[in-house]
């Protein structure tokens, strides 16, 4: 029993302490609540004040620093009006220093222009002193080149008297001269004092003289078999050496032989009146009769045929079968007749002219002429027809057709013209034949050579590409040489010394350097 009290004792004890233990904890609990909220109160109070002095703490530092910054922005503004200030003027020394510049910039472009316009007129004077310096050396030039010109021409005409009088030695000498100066200064080497004394020292001339003086009336050349020639006294002369005696083929009163041509074997002797004789080397003659009439020409019109021209008429020759064959009559008395191209110009004496065909049909002359063409020569090679009239004159005419200059040197009607290489030998009823140079037509005051003569010179022909030969009235058979570039190597290849000293001074000139000619 004692027993169960004692232990509802420990439990009531128990409960007790358990009690008491619970009101402890639950009163210290609460105590510490108190004493929590108390220390919390505090705490916030002492935080609130302390946070509030960090508050007065951070304004009274706020406020420093706002002070400062004050100061600091008081200095700076005072800086940025200094620095205003300085930039006002840097400005204004700016703006002094750029219109000086500005006018700097003005008067060296000023200065420029002046040096711009100094320079322009220096060019100009220095164009001006060359343009004056250039005339003057062109007119020195031109002065030399008169000079030496009109030296080559009294050379010329010293060599002449000189030869006349037999001093031929110092003839060729003077020659020689005068030919260097004429090409080294682009003189007219066909002047006629130059080709006179080359043509005499030269001994460029050949002649014969026909047995009965008849009056030469054609020439032909035969190619490498030289050429023949015929006169009205009824002579065929075949010269296997143009300008040398040959073999007289036909001598025979009755024939009047008026032309002549040759295929270079047989020769075609035509007659005044008819016929045409065939003539062979071995002096064979085979007359032909022809149709009534008083021939003036024969032309050769290829395939072995030729064109004989009468004074009023015209027809073709067969030289295969023989025989005349169609005759067409003409209007006018013809004066001429020329083979062009693949026509013929025939010319009347009337003045007027006509075109004819190869088959007779006749049509009016392209050209007016104006005057009576008494020689006519067409050149294959340049294709240029020259027509001679009675006058003396010239006419020059281009393969349109078309009058493209006048060659004037002689003063009577004109017999006869050829062409050697590009040089025109013209003869005429003055007693002269004109050699001309067509490279300088056109040049003021162009000299022909002239070569003069006893008698009339009917017919000229070319015999090669250097010589030509000359007929005369008188009978005279002569082979002239045209290409002065052969006669001055003659005259050259024949000297024999220098000239001295002397000479030299007395004929060419003291101040002039000699020259030799050797």
């Amino acid at each position: 029993m004692k027993t169960i009290r004692l232990d509802i004792f420990i439990c009531v004890v128990a409960v007790l302490l358990a009690a008491v233990v619970a009101a402890y904890y639950v009163g210290k609990h609460q105590t510490q609540e108190v004493v929590s909220e108390t220390v919390v109160s505090d705490t916030d109070s002492k935080q609130e004040a302390s946070e509030a002095a960090v508050v007065k703490r951070v304004s009274q530092q706020m406020e420093d620093i706002a002070y400062q910054q004050k100061a600091i922005s008081d200095k700076q503004r005072d800086r940025a009006e200094e620095q205003s200030k300085l930039a006002l003027r840097m400005r204004d020394r700016a703006e002094l220093e750029s219109k000086a510049a500005r006018e700097a910039e003005s008067k060296a472009k000023e200065a420029a222009d002046e040096a711009e316009r100094e320079r322009a007129n220096a060019l100009n004077h220095q164009k001006m002193a060359e343009e004056q310096r250039d005339q003057a050396t062109l007119s020195k030039s031109i002065t030399d080149t008169l000079s030496y010109r009109t030296l080559a021409r009294t050379l010329a005409n010293t060599a002449l008297t000189q030869h006349e009088s037999g001093n031929t030695e110092l003839a060729s000498l003077l020659t020689s001269a005068s030919w260097h100066y004429t090409d080294k200064y682009k003189g007219n080497a066909y002047q006629p004092e130059l080709f006179s004394a080359l043509t005499f020292c030269s001994e460029a001339q050949e002649s014969t003289q026909m047995p009965r003086g008849g009056s030469v009336q054609g020439i032909c050349a035969m190619g490498e078999n030289g050429c023949v020639a015929v006169t009205d006294y009824g002579e065929v002369e075949w010269q296997k050496e143009p300008g040398k005696h040959g073999v007289m083929l036909v001598q025979d009163p009755s024939y009047n032989f008026c032309d002549v041509w040759s295929d270079g074997v047989l020769i075609y002797a035509l007659t005044l009146h008819g016929p045409l004789c065939i003539i062979t080397q071995d002096k064979g003659c085979q007359p032909i009769k022809l149709p009534a009439g008083t021939y003036r020409k024969m032309l050769a019109v290829g395939e072995g045929k030729i064109l004989l021209a009468a004074k009023d008429f015209v027809c073709w020759f067969d030289c295969v079968s023989g025989k005349v064959g169609k005759t067409i009559p003409l209007n006018h008395t013809l004066s001429t007749i020329v083979k062009h191209k693949e026509d013929f110009y025939v010319f009347f004496s009337d003045g007027t002219g006509a075109k004819m065909d190869m088959e007779g049909k006749i049509n009016p002359f392209p050209i007016p002429l104006g005057c009576v063409v008494s020689a006519a020569y067409y050149d294959e090679a340049s294709q240029m027809l020259f027509l001679g009239d009675d006058k003396g004159n010239i006419l020059t005419v281009d393969k349109e057709d078309w009058i493209v200059g006048s060659l004037q040197g002689h003063i009577s009607a004109v017999t006869s013209m050829t062409m050697v290489d590009k040089i025109l030998v013209s003869a005429a009823y003055d007693k002269s034949v004109l050699v001309w140079d067509l490279s300088r037509q056109g040049e003021q005051n162009m000299l022909p050579a002239n070569l003069s003569y006893q008698a009339w010179p009917q017919v000229v022909c070319k015999v090669n590409d250097t010589q030509a030969m000359v007929g005369c009235s008188n009978g005279l058979v002569q082979r002239i040489d045209v290409s002065v570039t052969d006669m001055a190597a003659k005259v050259k290849n024949g000297l024999k010394r220098e000239f001295t000293p002397e000479e030299w001074s007395q004929y060419v000139g003291a101040n002039i350097p000699m020259v030799t000619f050797q």
